[in-house]
């Protein structure tokens, strides 16, 4: 059951972003960008093509636009709050990836290092329990 619910959250994150995603205006950039989930830093990392990236947080995930808090690099740029959405369940976060295809996402989370490729569709999505 909860593995429904958690597909059913990445399927309507996804339908969002697919229906209000605006290419004109949100343009994807070779940065970093950070963010403190639960005391935990998370950066998502460019590899050969910009990216664009969301986090939808569940209700028991603490996110901390200061990444200055949770050891992340201020010569970097956190996540913009307009990408943080809070619509998640329990601890589990997404993050989603806007990138071009066949792309690999580098994912720094804590001491863990996840790298996922885009594929065909130019997204790359990460499900993940927060501490």
């Amino acid at each position: 059951m909860k593995r429904i619910a958690l597909l059913l959250a990445v399927g309507i994150l996804l339908t969002y972003f697919a229906a209000f995603a605006s290419p004109a205006y949100a343009v994807p950039v070779f940065e970093d960008p950070q963010v403190c989930l639960n005391g935990t830093l998370l950066m998502v990392e460019p590899t050969t093509e910009p990216i664009e990236v969301w986090v939808s947080a569940g209700r028991k995930v603490d996110v901390d636009l200061e990444i200055l808090n949770c050891g992340g690099d201020p010569n970097l740029p956190p996540l913009h709050p307009d990408h943080v959405l809070h619509v998640g369940v329990g601890k589990w976060v997404t993050v989603i990836v806007q990138t071009e295809k066949h792309t690999d996402v580098l994912f720094h989370w804590g001491d863990e290092t996840i790298t996922k490729n885009s594929g065909n569709n130019k997204w790359v999505v990460l499900v993940k329990k927060a501490n």
